[in-house]
C-alpha cells in the first residue's frame, strides 16, 4: 500500500505463495513453512510450480508440519522425499 518514499499501490489477484525459512540460521533457506494456493486456482499445478522453483534456488530439505489434509495429500504426489 505505501513505502517510505512515499504512496505507492498494487492491485491484483493472489494465486498462490509459498514461505521459507532458514531455522538453523546459517543464511540459506532449507525449510518450507508455507505453500498456499487459492482456492479458485487449485488443481492447476501452482503448489508444485512454487515448490519446484523454491527447490531450484535453495537447498530445500523439508515442508514443516502441520499439514491439512489437502497439504499432506500435495506432500504425497509431490514432495514425499521431503516429509
Amino acid at each position: 500500500m505505501g513505502g517510505e518514499e512515499g504512496p505507492w499501490r498494487y492491485t491484483g489477484h493472489l494465486a498462490g505463495f509459498v514461505i521459507l525459512y532458514d531455522r538453523d540460521r546459517e543464511g540459506v533457506y532449507e525449510s518450507v513453512g508455507h505453500i498456499w494456493t487459492a482456492e479458485a486456482w487449485q488443481r492447476r499445478g501452482i503448489a508444485r510450480r512454487l515448490l519446484a522453483e523454491a527447490r531450484s534456488r535453495f537447498p530445500i530439505k523439508e515442508i514443516e508440519q502441520p499439514y491439512t489434509a489437502d497439504g499432506a495429500a500435495f506432500v504425497e504426489a509431490c514432495a514425499q522425499d521431503l516429509s
